[in-house]
């Protein structure tokens, strides 16, 4: 059990704790409690990663203007390719700030565009636009969803939206990729039912079949 619990771990990217660790080992055919996992993680001394370093990402204060709130906090979707979120997160690296966007597609939580460079200039969101419209070529009616920042607000992102509806910078873009890979494939949702983003619309697309 502790050697299946270090695994386990060490696949989550030390990001899981007590309850996905005790989802995960149902799915393996272990039936165990959490505070038993709780008091075993203790002693293997597995603690989830939290964020030590704070940037902040938003800057509102610009004079482009704001789409209204379609989304309204009703972050859920019935289907794919219905409603995306976008975003901007940050990483710290020995050389300093490094910087994420991504698109989520809400119906499954799943990464479906993202990039990472050492600014925040509005080409790092457009290139993870870019990418989700390539992998996904939605329909028209697609919501996009994101925060009031200058980067979403200005008129290049809008542009490219109207278009799409018809350890060192390089290390932290292959850890980013490794993480959206695990995230995507097998990091299990509470709002999904303890599935992956991938196992959700694997399974409720062959049943909607």
């Amino acid at each position: 059990m502790e050697s299946l619990m270090r695994s386990v771990f060490n696949k989550s990217k030390e990001t899981y704790g007590s309850r996905r660790m005790v989802k995960e080992l149902e799915s393996k055919g272990h039936q165990v409690g959490r505070y038993r996992v709780r008091r075993l993680m203790r002693k293997l001394k597995l603690r989830a990663k939290t964020p030590r370093r704070y940037k902040v990402t938003t800057d509102s204060n610009h004079s482009f203007c704001v789409a209204p709130n379609l989304v309204d906090r009703q972050f859920k979707a019935e289907a794919p390719n219905k409603v995306w979120t976008a975003d901007i997160t940050y990483l710290w690296t020995m050389e300093g700030w490094s910087y994420l966007a991504v698109v989520l597609d809400l119906y499954s939580r799943q990464v479906v565009g993202w990039a990472v460079d050492k600014h925040m200039r509005v080409e790092l969101v457009l290139d993870a636009l870019k990418m989700a419209y390539w992998r996904r070529k939605p329909s028209p009616g697609l919501i996009h969803h994101s925060d009031r920042g200058i980067q979403y607000a200005c008129e290049r992102y809008q542009k490219q939206l109207v278009s799409c509806r018809p350890p060192t910078g390089e290390a932290a873009k292959r850890e980013t990729l490794e993480y959206i890979t695990f995230y995507n494939a097998y990091r299990l949702h509470s709002t999904l039912g303890y599935l992956s983003p991938m196992e959700f619309e694997r399974t409720n697309l062959l049943k909607a079949a």
